[in-house]
């Protein structure tokens, strides 16, 4: 038998998905966009106004070095001031460990280990359900 051509919609998606360059890379590319975008509209002279205090706020060069002294003594407090990263930071490296370990792999099969294939999906539900009421942890850590 001829295996048939995947077509649809999930399989343009897979498709779609297969191309994507790696995240690093988009992270780098939107980077330099960015870069790139501040040198044309800061030589532009584009502004615009607040709409509450009525401040006008000026495109900043960031290649310039006006723009290179706001980033850098910023640096760190822009991370600090951003308190989901911490807690994004711990759980990938925890996530990371676990599945690298194998804890993740026993825990499942430990979890499923002689149950019929109808139990499962009533203890992986279970499992996501908890997972819900403990709240963003369980995302990051069930990916």
């Amino acid at each position: 038998m001829k295996e048939k051509e995947k077509s649809g919609f999930l399989n343009w998606i897979e498709v779609v998905g297969n191309k994507m360059p790696h995240p690093m890379a988009l992270f780098l590319y939107i980077i330099i966009i960015v870069l790139g975008l501040s040198f044309i509209l800061g030589k532009l002279g584009v502004s615009a106004i607040h709409p509450t205090s009525g401040e006008t706020i000026s495109v900043i060069n960031l290649i310039s070095l006006k723009g290179f002294m706001l980033l850098v003594p910023n640096f760190v407090k822009n991370f600090q001031n951003f308190p989901v990263l911490g807690v994004v930071i711990i759980l990938g490296i925890a996530t990371g460990f676990c599945d690298r370990s194998g804890f993740f792999t026993s825990a499942i099969k430990m979890g499923l280990y002689g149950r019929k294939g109808n139990i499962a999906i009533y203890v992986i539900a279970t499992i996501g359900v908890l997972g819900n009421q403990a709240g963003d942890a369980a995302t990051a850590s069930f990916l």
